[in-house]
């Protein structure tokens, strides 16, 4: 019972929290509208504010909802992925942010096939979280070789490709274990700051973090591999009965 009073109690400090961080959102959304009253020659940078503002608020709720407190107040949340539409939307805010047209936001369009030209932070962050689980294999004792076609043929049977490009033979969009290496190397050179770094970067943390509670990094690796899963279009969580961890804030 103390156990449950004092978990209580820690969740009603996040709440005050991410009401307090809520409202430092909406209150520079508020000074950004009386700006934009005052010039309306500048409604395309009032905009992308706007944008930013919203997807920091996306941001917040998602670090509520995965906050430790939460997770042991309710462990389905990470169990059976009840955060998933706020991520979604969370990734096409980004897309926004990064200039490219998210699908979520999107209108059906004859002209199909059509690829962005600005790679999508949505999709560099996938990237990142793919490549990760291959170094936590690796990581775990497997060959760099073994863990990378492990995680393509994952990949792969969750029903993912690489976009679509007009004109391309359609065998060149399957994820092979040399598309993952190569999406490792990227993220290994990429700044810290990029969204494939940054995913990267935390599902290594994910990993060892694992390790500091007794998983092995085989096991942090079948989480991981099953997140992807869930992430991946039309998929439904699977339920499970062991209890699930946070995963990377980006």
């Amino acid at each position: 019972m103390a156990k449950d009073a004092l978990t209580a109690a820690l969740v009603l400090r996040e709440i005050d929290g991410l009401i307090a961080k809520l409202a430092e959102t909406r209150d520079w959304r508020d000074k950004l509208n009386r700006a934009a009253v005052r010039d309306t020659g500048a409604e395309d940078a009032f905009l992308k504010c706007r944008r930013l503002l919203a997807t920091e608020a996306i941001a917040h709720l998602l670090s509520f909802v995965n906050s430790a407190a939460m997770l042991t107040w309710e462990p389905g949340i990470a169990r059976d992925y009840l955060d998933q539409p706020l991520e979604e939307l969370w990734d096409a805010l980004q897309d926004l942010q990064g200039g490219a047209r998210p699908k979520l936001f999107s209108l059906p369009s004859p002209a199909e096939g059509r690829r962005n030209r600005v790679a999508k932070p949505s999709e560099e962050t996938f990237r990142g979280r793919a490549a990760g689980i291959v170094q936590v294999l690796s990581l775990a004792g497997d060959d760099v070789d073994d863990a990378a076609n492990t995680v393509a043929k994952a990949l792969t049977d969750f029903g993912y490709e690489k976009p679509r490009i007009v004109g391309e033979d359609p065998s060149a969009r399957v994820i092979t274990g040399d598309t993952l290496k190569a999406w490792q190397d990227k993220a290994e050179c990429a700044d810290s700051g990029s969204p494939i770094r940054r995913a990267y970067d935390s599902t290594l943390w994910l990993a060892k973090r694992g390790q500091e509670v007794g998983d092995s990094y085989g096991q942090t690796a079948a989480l991981l591999l099953e997140r992807m899963r869930q992430r991946a279009p039309g998929s439904r969580p699977q339920k499970k009965t062991q209890n699930r961890r946070s995963r990377r804030k980006i």
